[in-house]
């Protein structure tokens, strides 16, 4: 009985629920998966001042709303597309790892919403939440509610909810469209798709390495050791492994796309370099071990992903006494 009031308690409340402002829905012409994906981040940008870039991960985007990290990705980039300007994003670091930031221009925004032949009317009659599904304080008399009588009942839901919003695979239109720059199989035989803006990251994130020519270099090293292959929760890592060993080789670009010649990391790069791949990795393995334990894995896995992150901060740390010797030098 407990482990079933677990389940009831997981399923009530606020947490429960996803909203989707009307205005977002229309917008995006009924297109339920990138409206959502707005919404969520024009909630996010609500925790920073105006102008400032905030950011969230695609994963974490998908986590929140119920989405795949591929369902994400696409949105975005569409979303991007649909409003120029309003929308920008850049790959940064946050806590050492490359998260994509976002800013968005919030005055436009609302002009894109509520053109101005219907801007007085629309802007009067929409009760936008203020993120987390409640109704604000100076909303709350013009609210009509269409439950029992009581807000809360408006948005939070014992019932099942039958009105999907969100799909959770994109449509037939969406697929066609679709393009992936690469595809690297995976462990089960399915395809991992690399798109261009990632290709682009990965290309800010490590410039001295040709990464078109070192993915068609994985894609071969996958397909000629099958028992090698990576899961779809590995396979970023690999990706990002492989990128960094070639970027601390110092790979030369080819001598036509070559801007102009740089000089071989010293030790206190490489060094450095080794810490951000680490921190990466140990920034991947704690997502697995998070997921391996939402998703019931056996105490055994769970213990190895354990020592490997522990493995792993130890050597982090003995490169970081090292660097710190090599500055006190």
């Amino acid at each position: 009985m407990a482990r079933l009031f677990d389940i009831v308690r997981e399923l009530s409340g606020q947490a429960a629920a996803i909203s989707i402002p009307r205005p977002y829905i229309k917008f995006c012409e009924g297109n339920h998966t990138h409206a959502a994906v707005l919404s969520q981040l024009v909630f996010w940008s609500s925790t920073k001042a105006d102008g400032e870039w905030f950011y969230k991960s695609n994963d974490e985007l998908g986590t929140e709303l119920c989405l795949t990290t591929d369902q994400v990705r696409y949105a975005v980039r569409q979303l991007k597309k649909r409003l120029g300007d309003v929308i920008q994003s850049r790959v940064k670091k946050a806590n050492g790892v490359p998260t994509t930031h976002y800013q968005i221009n919030g005055d436009r925004l609302v002009e894109l919403l509520f053109p101005a032949t219907e801007q007085n009317s629309q802007m009067d009659s929409v009760i936008l939440p203020n993120g987390n599904g409640n109704i604000t304080e100076s909303n709350r008399e013009d609210y009509q509610n269409h439950g029992t009588g009581n807000i809360t009942d408006s948005i939070n839901r014992s019932k099942p909810y039958t009105n999907k919003q969100i799909s959770n695979a994109p449509s037939k239109l969406d697929a066609d469209e679709r393009q992936p720059v690469f595809k690297f199989i995976l462990n089960d035989k399915s395809l991992f798709p690399l798109y261009a803006e990632d290709v682009q990251a990965l290309e800010g994130l490590y410039p001295a390495v040709d990464v078109h020519q070192q993915c068609r270099n994985m894609i071969g090293w996958l397909a000629s050791n099958p028992r090698r292959r990576k899961t779809k929760s590995g396979i970023e890592r690999f990706i990002n492994s492989w990128l960094a060993k070639e970027q601390d080789r110092g790979y030369v670009l080819p001598a036509a796309a070559q801007p102009a010649s740089k000089p071989k990391p010293d030790q206190r790069t490489q060094l450095k370099n080794k810490v951000r791949e680490l921190e990466m990795e140990i920034n991947n393995e704690n997502q697995a071990l998070l997921r391996a334990m939402d998703w019931g894995a056996t105490q055994e896995s769970i213990d190895s992903s354990k020592r490997r992150i522990a493995e792993m901060s130890r050597q982090r740390q003995q490169l970081l006494d090292e660097l710190g010797g090599r500055n006190g030098q």
